[in-house]
């Protein structure tokens, strides 16, 4: 009895060391190889050394991902092979940077799963956590899990979800900053990038902008937003964003506020693919300068606002004069510009204004809204109503 037994173990053992072997040569070097031949077009990855261990664990070291302007640091990424198809592999490292021009991102803590489509061997999924990813002063956003789905050379798309994220946003008129809570977000990249994030809560912080007030702070809640970026003649970016129950530490704003506008490239983009664009030298694909089909609404029950217009070369350094017209519309007008006073955002010499000039605009019995006033802006000059603003 003891012969056979002996006999079967020789066997196994015939076939496991060589395919322990495999496991510790050839995986490594196959795994980077099928990662190179399925990255997109135009992405580089490059590993300096592979280091094997006994376990079958193995580590890349001095990683580097580079892709449409953006590159991927790793001084070190361990890969754990588990007994499992749908999860072979989990790939570790203690710090990862992301950088992009001058601007460069920290990710402490990563853990990654190398997953293979249930369609093609060819094709991964990515999914993971990171414990912090920070930029400086500018972007904190903690507790996060990922999915990077369906990696092939025409399209990624990016899960996201944390606990929290924070973003410092520069303006001509100061910093503002926005806090957001139980974060989600999806981006696809292909021949136009689609991005979209949800949030349960959100905090606006303008207190540092022109005139510092501490108490110019946003609180809302149900956040829904989306930004596609798209060649079209030129390049495009429509915006929505949504919010509800706004409020600042001076009491209630409003029940919903809805944004939506469409931003537009100039003339010099009508040669450029959206990979030139993030390839190509700063301003070589031209820059956003107009903002137009711009619609803002906020209120509720039997107060509104809405803010409806287009607006030529509107961003800083457009190197063309600025024009502007919109028209503003109310109902209950002067409590929901009350309630816009509210917010601080708006400047209180401003708020009066238009209040005043929403009261004494004469009221179209054939429009939903009890008065309505339009605005132009041309260079630096203001008229309400067709008007000066400031004589």
């Amino acid at each position: 009895m003891r012969k056979p037994i002996v006999f079967l173990l020789l066997i196994c053992l015939c076939f496991a060391i060589p395919l322990y072997a495999a496991g510790r040569i050839i995986f490594p070097d196959w795994l980077k190889n099928k990662i190179d031949s399925n990255l997109p077009a135009g992405a580089a990855f490059d590993v300096s050394t592979i280091t094997s261990n006994a376990d079958l664990s193995f580590i890349y070291e001095k990683v580097s991902f580079t892709y449409m302007g953006t590159n991927v640091e790793l001084s070190e990424l361990t890969f754990q092979p588990k007994l499992s198809w749908s999860k072979p592999l989990i790939l570790k490292s203690p710090e990862m940077i992301v950088s992009t021009g001058v601007d460069e991102a920290i990710f402490k803590d990563v853990e990654l799963k190398i997953v293979p489509s249930m369609t093609s061997i060819d094709n991964f999924k990515f999914e993971g956590t990171v414990g912090k990813l920070d930029r400086a002063e500018s972007l904190l956003v903690s507790n996060i899990e990922f999915l990077i789905s369906e990696i092939s050379n025409k399209n990624i798309s990016i899960s996201l979800n944390a606990q929290s994220a924070k973003f410092e946003v520069s303006f001509p008129v100061g910093l503002a900053t926005f806090d957001f809570e139980s974060f989600k977000s999806n981006l696809v990249m292909s021949d136009s990038i689609d991005f979209s994030f949800n949030a349960l809560e959100g905090k606006y912080d303008f207190s540092s902008l022109i005139g510092q007030n501490s108490d110019r702070i946003i609180f809302s809640q149900d956040i829904k937003s989306s930004i596609l970026f798209e060649k079209d003649k030129v390049f495009q970016l429509p915006i929505k964003y949504s919010a509800k129950n706004l409020k600042s530490p001076m009491g209630s704003i409003a029940e919903k506020f809805d944004l939506s506008a469409l931003g537009l490239w100039q003339e010099k983009s009508f040669g450029c693919t959206t990979s030139d664009f993030f390839q190509a030298q700063e301003n070589s694909c031209g820059k956003l300068v107009h903002v137009q089909d711009v619609k803002l609404w906020l209120g509720g029950g039997n107060q509104a606002l809405q803010i409806q217009g287009n607006g030529r070369c509107v961003a800083k350094g457009s190197g063309c004069p600025q024009v502007i017209h919109a028209e503003i519309s109310s109902i209950d007008t002067a409590e929901v510009i009350s309630s816009v006073m509210k917010s601080n955002v708006v400047n209180p010499l401003i708020s009066g204004v238009l209040l005043g000039s929403l009261l004494g605009s004469p009221a179209d019995p054939a429009s939903e809204f009890d008065h309505s006033a339009l605005v132009r802006i041309i260079g630096s000059e203001i008229y309400l109503n067709d008007k000066p603003l400031f004589n």
